[in-house]
């Protein structure tokens, strides 16, 4: 017997859109959330440099991983960075997680990440 991954919701955003996939290996719930504005105001990397959260690779070393997640650690809004990273992100570094762990993340909580612009509704 197969088993389900524990479904769960975004918590920290509003739901525009919710979207059950079963496409291929695409299995789970996508999900349309709106931006939540405490991204860009009391973030603790607000004002720093984009290209940093954002190189060129897909893997990164133990030594990376650690360092952005003790950057983000005590972030006031790392819960809502991650949420938005696991709903939308592909690329970058989001609530301190990598892609890699995001996509482990995601097929923890049955999700399937979702471009955050498109046209999916409810």
């Amino acid at each position: 017997m197969q088993v389900q991954p524990k479904q769960s919701r975004p918590e920290h955003h509003k739901i525009l859109g919710e979207k059950p996939l079963n496409e291929g290996r695409r299995r789970g719930v996508a999900f349309k959330l709106k931006w939540n504005r405490k991204l860009t105001d009391d973030a603790n990397c607000r004002g720093i440099n984009t290209n940093l959260f954002f190189p060129d690779k897909e893997l990164f070393t133990p030594e990376e991983e650690n360092i952005f997640a003790r950057m983000c650690v005590e972030c006031p809004v790392m819960l809502i960075c991650l949420e938005w990273g696991l709903a939308h992100e592909k690329r970058g570094v989001w609530g301190g997680t990598t892609p890699y762990r995001r996509h482990q993340e995601r097929k923890r909580r049955g999700w399937v990440v979702t471009e955050p612009f498109s046209g999916m509704v409810k």
